[in-house]
């Protein structure tokens, strides 16, 4: 998923993501040693009257994760840590403190 979209939909600012990413950048090549992150550059629409390309990263489900990990707190982005902890949490047994 592109960081546009992302951006979008935890109503947070594009550059707040873009900025977070590369201050992490290290963090995110890691998560997928097959997946390399690079920045496309989207060139403005023919019926539009100019405009700078847009910039942007691809993500993978886990570098999704890890951004709204790393993002300060919004509703929308307190939801995703809850729903993303939520998945991880019936891993785990809690009475032994053993991952299944």
């Amino acid at each position: 998923m592109n960081t546009i979209k992302i951006a979008e939909e935890l109503n947070v600012c594009h550059y707040t993501v873009m900025k977070t990413i590369f201050r992490y950048k290290i963090d995110f090549d890691s998560l997928d040693k097959n997946f390399e992150l690079k920045i496309i550059r989207e060139k403005p629409s023919k019926n539009s009257k100019g405009g700078k390309p847009k910039n942007f990263y691809i993500l993978n489900y886990w570098q999704k994760c890890l951004l709204i990990l790393y993002l300060q707190n919004n509703k929308i982005i307190k939801e995703k840590k809850f729903e993303i902890l939520r998945k991880i949490v019936p891993t785990y047994n809690i009475k032994t403190n053993n991952v299944k």
